[in-house]
């Protein structure tokens, strides 16, 4: 019962961010799907990702949703899959600067456990014509068993008309890394792909 409180609650939060955005008149709206594959790390094996989004821009506002799974299996158990989300509200300051917030829901799912967490975020932008870093802060999320904090950069190059080359790296540090950096050091996991606008 909890866990589906859990998803429903995630995809209110969803849906609210595509009502927010289809309900502005003058916005540039740009879906996107994308596909790729993830290096082992944070103890996953290597996986292949798949991501759908929309980004949403008006006047001095961006709002970009996104949902995606990947097939990386977990070493403990030898399969598993995760199933994530988040949605963030940037506001352009000085170009090319953008800075906001938002949340991000993460699902990992295997045949021995399923686990699940929603982080706040902090977020910067920086974005030029043909490419994007976009530098996340995961705060303290809403499950302490599995609570892991830390930067996350997601950094887009565009190739050719539509299509972008994405690199997503998630550098995550559990809450106690920084007491006992030693014992348990930072770990990364680094997601690569295409991405093309529908």
């Amino acid at each position: 019962m909890h866990q589906k409180n859990n998803a429903i609650w995630s995809l209110a939060i969803l849906f609210a961010d595509l009502v927010l955005a289809s309900g502005t008149c003058f916005a540039q709206i740009r879906p996107y799907v994308g596909g790729g594959f993830g290096l082992p790390g944070m103890g996953f094996k290597s996986s292949y990702v798949g991501d759908v989004g929309v980004d949403l821009s008006v006047q001095r506002l961006l709002v970009e949703v996104e949902a995606g799974a990947d097939t990386g299996n977990k070493e403990d158990t030898g399969n598993g899959y995760t199933f994530r989300t988040h949605g963030l509200l940037m506001v352009r300051s000085t170009r090319p600067w953008l800075f906001g917030g938002g949340i991000h829901y993460s699902e990992v799912t295997t045949s021995v456990y399923q686990k699940h967490n929603r982080w706040p975020i902090l977020a910067a932008m920086y974005e030029k014509d043909s490419w994007r870093a976009n530098l996340e802060y995961l705060l303290p999320g809403s499950d302490s068993r599995y609570n892991l904090t830390g930067p996350l950069l997601d950094l887009r190059i565009r190739l050719r008309g539509s299509e972008k080359h994405r690199t997503k790296l998630e550098r995550n540090m559990a809450h106690h890394v920084v007491l006992q950096p030693t014992q348990h050091p930072p770990v990364s996991r680094i997601f690569v792909g295409l991405r093309a606008r529908v």
